[in-house]
């Protein structure tokens, strides 16, 4: 066994190896593990190897040495036996007559527990040093001005004193071949030493533990800049990169067109050269004077390209159909000049332009101009009357007759623009005293009562007839629930706030004008605009059906006995076609205007008979007055004037109203009053009004 080998394994080990070797020499038992069980001799009388150090020799001595008498006869009769040639040991062998290897030293351990109290010694005395420590930690500057090793005092005065000197310098922008300078002192307001100085004293000093011993050790090592607390006024700085892209870069042109002479001019704009990315480059720059670093800062510059040319975003915005010049409705005087049509080829577009991507370009245009142009407006302008009509009513009815002069009042000057849609409604608006309305007369359910607005409705039944007469295109219109006295049949409109109105297009070449008003006992209204044929409009009611109204008798105890009043007069119902009689040209046609219906509304007796008065109505009773079987056949009480054509517009006739409760029989044969030969004209006088609907 080689020195090393010996050296490597403990007292025990050296034992069990030469207990082997006696083994291998003296004859086993077949049955025995020498592995297991091995035999112990006496070693006493064999000298121990010279190899084995002293140490361990006297080691091997003292273990063998309780063994030595009864070994000695033994020893003494054994014939030596030659040796056998030796076999190389492992330490893995020796591991096997064991249940687990030989037990290592504690010298890792002791290392460790030696590193632990050297760091546990060191950290106490590094935060001995932080702790006493009353001064900037080695290493830090501020500012670029190295404060290290000073008082709070002294870093605030060095900073103040350096501060004035590096104040008074440049910041520099490096851009390619050229070189721009801008003084500190125009973007910095003043610099705070005190925060400025506390900073780089917290240095080190802020954190947890571990934060700080890295920190100051960072510091120690590498060095720490902590940034000047000052004044930046970023706006100054700003505009002043901006001046630098103007001096030096331009921004990308991007394309754009014009329309000149019919035809469409295309730039199409060109690439432009900026700062790569300046929001950095403004931030690197504030770093830059926050830490008084006035070395130059390198700035790339960067290609910027316009936007392609969209041509078909360009023919959806100048393509268009020829306008008319028209009015300002807002003042009825103001001329809006017409619009030209325009028509871009997109193809014949693209194909000019090709595969280009800067340059400018022509491209043709087709035009088609206007009908009607500024200078034509201003001569034709509202030089025609187109229809002219009026209806009659009661001048001593105040508050109905204050409706009816307030609506015009609203209505009086409308100017409207080839195809502009009128609405009665929308300019007389809703019908409230703090417009001016009053209360005045109103059928609701067939009976009179007083409501907000009563009369609205004579005024846009006396534009209706005007419109008819002007052959304009009407777009909605009702007739009343029953018939009014005021206009001829199939010629009225009734509206409603909210639910019925009045409209209609001006469909003509040129704007018209409404002139509305009342006039003594007249209603009026007037159409003005351009006439450019002949027309001629006649109006024709035809009825389809009459159906005449009876007397109903109802008792009323509040009467005085013996006594009976009318409470409502009598109407004919009435189902109508109204036409337009349009001549033009010499040539004559006859177009519908509309479809009406009227109920009719029996007339309503009360009476008292509680002393046998007698309960038939006699002839010699006072009657109201009625509208004509055929009220086609009256002449109207309007003046007018031809006008331009319209289409005509058809309603559908309102629900019928259920009629007055019948306490008393009725009577099965007509009314006397119906079987005398009806009136051939209409009383403007005599009111007749539809149910629901305000008095017109």
């Amino acid at each position: 066994m080689n020195d090393d080998r010996r050296d490597a394994l403990s007292v025990d080990d050296i034992l069990n190896e030469y207990y082997a070797a006696d083994s291998a020499r003296s004859p086993q038992p077949a049955e025995e593990s020498p592995l297991r069980t091995p035999q112990r001799r006496p070693v006493t009388a064999q000298p121990a190897p010279q190899a084995v150090p002293p140490v361990r020799a006297m080691a091997a001595e003292q273990r063998r040495a309780p063994v030595q008498p009864a070994r000695a006869p033994m020893q003494a009769a054994r014939t030596p036996a030659p040796k056998a040639p030796k076999k190389a040991v492992h330490k893995q062998d020796y591991y096997d007559d064991y249940d687990e290897p030989p037990r290592k030293r504690g010298g890792a351990l002791v290392a460790l527990m030696l590193l632990f109290v050297l760091a546990v010694v060191g950290a106490g005395a590094f935060a001995g040093y932080a702790f006493l420590c009353r001064t900037v930690f080695p290493g830090v500057e501020v500012g670029g001005i190295d404060v290290s090793g000073m008082s709070l005092n002294e870093a605030v005065n060095l900073i103040s004193e350096s501060f004035d000197a590096q104040g008074a310098g440049d910041l520099t922008l490096q851009m390619d071949e050229y070189t721009f300078h801008l003084p500190v002192s125009d973007v910095v307001g003043g610099v705070d030493a005190m925060e400025s100085a506390r900073a780089a004293f917290n240095y080190g000093r802020e954190g947890d533990p571990i934060t700080r011993a890295v920190d100051i050790a960072k510091a120690r090592f590498q060095g720490a800049d902590v940034e000047l607390t000052m004044d930046v006024d970023r706006r100054k700085l700003s505009a002043w990169l901006d001046n630098i892209a103007g001096a030096s870069f331009d921004g990308p042109t991007q394309p754009s067109y014009e329309v000149v002479d019919g035809q469409l001019i295309v730039n199409l704009g060109a690439p432009g050269v900026s700062f790569a990315d300046r929001p950095a480059v403004e931030n690197q720059l504030v770093e830059k004077l926050k830490t008084m670093d006035l070395t130059p800062l390198s700035v790339e510059a960067s290609i910027q390209n316009q936007d392609p040319i969209d041509l078909a975003k360009i023919q959806s915005e100048i393509q268009t159909e020829p306008k008319n010049a028209t009015i300002d409705t807002t003042d009825g005087a103001t001329v809006v000049p017409g619009v030209d049509g325009i028509k871009m080829d997109l193809e014949k577009a693209k194909s000019i332009i090709g595969t280009a991507t800067t340059g400018e370009f022509t491209i043709p245009l087709e035009l088609t101009p206007a009908e009607v142009d500024t200078e034509s407006l201003q001569s034709l302008l509202f030089r025609d009357t187109l229809a002219e009509t009026e209806t009659k009513l009661n001048p001593n009815e105040k508050s109905r007759t204050h409706n009816v002069e307030l609506a015009c009042n609203y209505i009086n000057g409308t100017v409207l623009n080839p195809g502009d849609e009128f609405s009665y409604n929308n300019v007389v608006g809703q019908r409230t005293s703090a417009r001016g309305f009053r209360e005045a007369g109103i059928f609701v359910s067939g009976r009179l009562e007083e409501g907000l607005g009563g009369g609205v409705c004579q005024p846009s039944s006396t534009l209706y007839m005007a419109v008819l007469r002007a052959d304009l295109k009407v777009t909605e219109r009702n007739n009343h629930g029953m018939t009014v006295s005021y206009t001829p049949l199939g010629e009225d409109a009734t509206v409603s706030w909210g639910t019925l109105d009045f409209k209609f297009v001006n469909d003509t070449e040129y704007p018209i004008k409404i002139l509305a008003s009342r006039e003594g006992s007249y209603c009026k209204m007037k159409i003005v605009g351009t006439k450019t044929t002949d027309k001629k409009v006649e109006i024709k009611t035809n009825t389809l059906s009459t159906t005449n109204w009876s007397t109903v008798r109802q008792r009323d105890t509040s009467l005085k006995p013996g006594t009976e009043r009318v409470d409502q007069s009598g109407s004919t119902g009435y189902r109508t076609e109204t036409f337009k009689i349009i001549t033009e040209n010499g040539q004559t046609t006859t177009v519908k205007a509309n479809t009406s219906n009227y109920r009719k509304r029996d007339k309503l007796v009360l009476y008292n008979d509680s002393s046998a008065a007698s309960s038939e109505e006699t002839p010699s009773q006072p009657q109201e007055s009625v509208l004509p079987s055929d009220p086609t056949l009256a002449p109207p009480s309007t003046t007018t004037a031809p006008e331009q054509p319209s289409a005509p517009e058809q309603t559908a006739p309102p629900a019928q109203t259920a009629p007055p409760e019948q306490t008393a029989p009725q009577p099965t044969a007509p009314d006397p009053e119906q079987s005398s030969t009806p009136n051939t004209g209409y009383d403007p006088n005599v009111p007749s009004f539809g149910p629901g609907q305000p008095i017109v």
